[in-house]
C-alpha cells in the first residue's frame, strides 16, 4: 500500500504542466516615481475574458504566472485614480511593465476668524455644484483650523463653511 501510493505521487508530479510565463508589474508613483506597495493588478486576458487580480508586494512589484497571449493590464489603489487599462502581447518569460499611477488630489482647508487670526473649530460641507449633492461634511481641527479631503475627480464643489456665532 505505502510504497504503491508514494509512485503514484511521483508520477503526479513527473506530469506536470510547464508553468506560465512571468510578467512582472512594477507599480510607480507617478509624482515621486517610487515604488508603489499594496497595489491591486488585474489582467484579463482578452481571447477568454478571464481575469486574474494579484496584489503588488512591499517591492512594489506583482509577478503574474498568466498564459502567453494577449491581455489588458491595469493597476488600483486606494488614494489614487486607477490606470487605463494597458494592452501586452504576453510572449516571453520574465516581461517587464511599468504602470504609472497618479495621487488623488487632496485638498486642506484652513478656517480663520477674520479679525482674532485664531484657529476655528467649523463645520464644512463640500457640495456637487451639479448635482447639489452634498458629497463630504467634515469638521476643522480646533487646534489648526483646518481639514484635509481628497475629493472625486470629474466635478466642480463648493465648500460650504459654518460656525456657532459666525455668518
Amino acid at each position: 500500500g505505502v510504497k504503491f501510493t508514494a509512485m503514484l505521487q511521483m508520477n503526479k508530479e513527473k506530469t506536470l504542466k510547464k508553468p506560465s510565463p512571468s510578467l512582472y508589474v512594477y507599480t510607480v508613483d507617478q509624482a515621486t516615481e517610487k515604488l508603489l506597495a499594496g497595489c491591486v493588478v488585474e489582467s484579463k486576458d482578452l481571447e477568454t475574458g478571464k481575469t486574474r487580480k494579484k496584489t503588488s508586494s512591499s517591492k512594489g512589484v506583482a509577478i503574474l504566472r498568466i498564459p502567453e497571449g494577449e491581455y489588458a493590464i491595469k493597476a488600483s489603489k486606494t488614494g489614487y485614480i486607477p490606470s487605463d487599462e494597458i494592452a501586452v502581447n504576453h510572449v516571453e518569460d520574465k516581461e517587464k511593465l511599468t504602470i504609472a499611477l497618479q495621487p488623488i488630489p487632496k485638498y486642506t482647508v484652513c478656517v480663520l476668524d477674520a479679525k482674532t487670526m485664531a484657529y476655528m473649530n467649523t463645520s464644512l460641507s463640500f457640495v456637487d455644484v451639479n448635482t447639489q449633492a452634498v458629497v463630504a461634511q467634515a469638521t476643522t481641527d480646533s487646534n489648526t483650523g483646518s481639514y484635509t479631503i481628497a475629493l472625486p475627480l470629474g466635478s466642480t464643489y463648493q465648500l460650504q463653511v459654518s460656525a456657532t456665532d459666525y455668518f
